[in-house]
């Protein structure tokens, strides 16, 4: 016979079942007290067919009615528990209908407890000492059970209901919204943690209260919603708290009875500058260069760096000069990366590609209604939208007179005005901008303000054109061919030895942009693992000098070891300087200087 041996095993199904016993407890003795029969025994059984509990006298003393032991089908052949298991309807077998001779001197009665999904939860059983078929016991038996079911269900749904809430509850928690609750009589349902946060409520303590009477939503939102029968969505608001004012976006969901009447409004909304956060992340521009990405051994370069590591670590604005192509918002992207504003927005504004008439409303947004044209709830500006992060204004000589005289006072303010707005937003910006032209000449001769050109230019940085710095070409061309071949999936090795002359000879009016074009356009066309003059756009054909130039190829790797001692030789031996400068890493460093038999010194 199958039975719970160990009494860790029974401890552990007596655990899982404790719920059900405390349950079936008041109507087993209720049963037992009804039927008031000696030598009776009243059963609880589990799911599985074991033996859970009993109530009775005399017949408890038998080793057969212990806990744990099991009366399945399988276990003890007919008899009414595991009758009642297999076929879950109330079921009696008397004397020698039992299966086991041990039971054949009994009567046993069972009916089973099933939920609403048909499956059975327990069997509630009455044994008799001696075989007796009573209408009675079988009736009162089946009224016990099922009001023990009836009780079951209520628990479980009670249950259920509660894990729902519980659930609910902790969604509801969980979101990043405030989120409220206001009955049709305006008086507060409900108001997550949240909504307390923003809203500076305590929500255990305004439940139950006029909402009205804790703080101003603007215009009383709320009644304008239960008098128009109309929620909205997405509206920005101010509310007035005895705080102060608390700037949200908000959406009022109305909640209807089954006629169609506002019983109750859901509000859904969250603080300005988090909406701002969000919209930035889309805004935004990818941050990724570094000062580890300006490829150089040049003393000009290696000025412009240290001048731009120097400004990351200040708030000022910067302004940073150089010619097209020289590499102005890669400059940008490394201070902003190497400052305290690392991990927050870094947005670049072209002045020179947005139409006179958009200007105003790109940088400092607008509201609802503010003009013919705008989008519905207004509008975001750059400069909000980039709160707590980076502007990069990128040409700024291109921006219209009247729009200078309104980005001094941002900068000077620290605040912006909306078009339409009366209300200024705080904002926390640091401003980068660029030219492309030395803007203190544009000053003289009237086309750029000048007090908006001292606020610019407190920090400077000087990017060299490509034809100051020619000692930079060629670790730029080897920088670029690795880096485009790889990109492009092509086995290029070198240039030849004419291929760096004429690229020495070239004036570069497109710079470093224009080196890496040509690079690239070079790379796929070319048919042979070395790059040859004629692999060169056409642009470049008037520069090749048609003299021997001695060796025929200059392998990269020629480069290679050129520039390492080169670079090796500027920064003193120090290898740290020297991988900065080359764009490598340390160990490279070593591991290229005993490639090519380059003799590191010891420094003490």
């Amino acid at each position: 016979m199958q039975t719970l041996k160990s009494r860790s095993e029974m401890g552990t199904r007596l655990r899982n079942s404790n719920n059900l016993i405390q349950l079936a407890l008041p109507y087993i003795r209720k049963l037992f007290a009804f039927l008031d029969i000696q030598n009776s025994l009243i059963s609880l059984f589990d799911a599985d067919g074991y033996l859970l509990t009993n109530f009775g006298k005399n017949l408890i003393s038998k080793p057969i009615f212990t806990e744990g032991e099991n009366f399945s089908i399988e276990n003890f052949g007919n008899n009414a528990i595991g009758l009642a298991l297999v076929d879950k309807k109330p079921t009696k077998v008397i004397g020698d209908a039992h299966n086991a001779p041990l039971l054949r001197e009994f009567s046993s009665y069972a009916s089973p407890i099933v939920d609403n999904k048909g499956q059975v939860k327990c069997v509630l059983a009455v044994i008799l000492n001696e075989p007796h078929d009573s209408r009675y016991i079988f009736g009162l038996l089946n009224m016990t059970s099922l009001a023990l079911e009836k009780q079951i269900a209520v628990e479980e749904s009670s249950n259920d209901l509660f894990l729902k809430n519980k659930i609910y509850s902790s969604l509801v928690e969980s979101i990043s919204d405030g989120l409220l609750m206001i009955d049709g009589g305006g008086t507060v349902i409900f108001l997550n943690k949240k909504g307390g946060e923003i809203l500076r409520l305590d929500p255990t303590n305004i439940i139950g209260r006029k909402f009205s009477d804790v703080i101003h939503w603007g215009k009383p939102i709320v009644y304008e919603v239960l008098e128009k029968n109309k929620g909205y969505e997405d509206r920005e608001l101010y509310l007035n708290s005895s705080k102060g004012i608390i700037h949200v976006i908000d959406t009022a969901i109305p909640i209807r009875n089954e006629g169609g009447k506002i019983v109750a409004v859901v509000n859904t909304f969250r603080e300005i500058k988090r909406v701002s956060k969000l919209a930035s992340r889309m805004i935004g521009t990818e941050v990724k260069f570094t000062f580890n990405d300006v490829i150089g051994v040049s003393s000009q370069i290696r000025r412009a760096v240290e001048m731009g590591k120097l400004a990351s670590k200040s708030t000022s604005p910067i302004l940073i000069e150089g010619e097209s192509g020289t590499g102005k918002e890669l400059f940008a992207q490394a201070v902003h990366n190497m400052s305290e504003r690392k991990g927050s927005p870094f947005i670049p504004i072209n002045c020179g590609a947005i139409p006179r008439e958009l200007i105003e409303s790109e940088l400092f947004g607008y509201i609802d209604g503010a003009f013919t044209g705008a989008f519905k709830g207004g509008r975001l500006g750059k400069f909000e939208a980039c709160n707590g992060g980076t502007i990069f204004l990128d040409e700024i000589i291109d921006l219209p007179k009247d729009m200078q005289n309104k980005l001094l006072r941002v900068i000077q303010e620290k605040e912006v005005y909306r078009i339409g707005d009366h209300k200024s937003i705080p904002v926390d910006v640091r401003v980068i901008s660029s030219s492309n032209r030395d803007l203190a000449k544009v000053v003289e001769s009237g086309d750029f303000r000048e007090d908006l050109f001292y606020r610019l230019n407190v920090l400077k940085i000087y990017i060299p054109p490509l034809r100051e710095r020619r000692e930079d070409i060629p670790v730029l061309t080897q920088h670029f061919v690795k880096k485009i071949a790889q990109m492009l999936k092509k086995k290029v090795n070198g240039v030849d030895s004419k291929v760096l002359e004429i690229f020495n000879d070239y004036p570069w009016p497109g710079n470093v942009r224009e080196l890496q074009n040509i690079i690239e356009r070079a790379i796929n066309f070319v048919k042979e693992r070395i790059i040859r003059a004629e692999d060169l756009h056409e642009n470049l054909a008037k520069f090749l000098d048609q003299k021997p130039v001695g060796p025929p190829i200059l392998d990269i790797r020629l480069v290679e070891k050129e520039q390492l001692a080169k670079a090796l030789k500027l920064s003193h031996g120090n290898v740290a300087k020297t991988a900065k400068a080359l764009g490598i890493s340390r160990p490279t460093v070593y591991k290229k200087s005993k490639k090519y038999n380059i003799k590191l010194e010891k420094r003490k």
